[in-house]
């Protein structure tokens, strides 16, 4: 059997409380608050995928984050990066994720 790789992850564990409800957008927001930027990633149809991904910008040394969301009736796996203290780190995170060959977005945290 192979470990989870993302479970030394405690943010990204989310097998520690499946019974969790699904966040808004909103949270992505809440959990950058102690940063002011943060960089929206991408939005996956599946755990799995989204899993997938953060252990490729964990290796890329991209502090990211996974937030289960509803849209519409369907849960979403919305990948964030963050938080970061100015406009500047947050660019060069998304240099690295768009590298990665992802989207990249940098928001003011708010």
């Amino acid at each position: 059997t192979v470990a989870d790789p993302i479970a030394q992850f405690p943010q990204n564990n989310t097998a520690a409380n499946p019974a969790a409800k699904p966040d808004n957008h909103d949270t992505a927001q809440k959990t950058a608050s102690n940063g002011k930027f943060l960089v929206r990633i991408g939005a996956f149809s599946t755990q799995d995928r989204a899993q997938a991904w953060l252990v490729k910008l964990k290796l890329v040394n991209v502090p990211s984050y996974m937030v289960k969301s509803s849209v519409d009736g369907r849960e979403l796996y919305l990948l964030r990066a963050g938080p970061f203290p100015d406009r500047t780190s947050a660019e060069a995170a998304g240099k690295k994720i768009r590298d990665a060959g992802l989207t990249a977005q940098v928001a003011e945290a708010g």
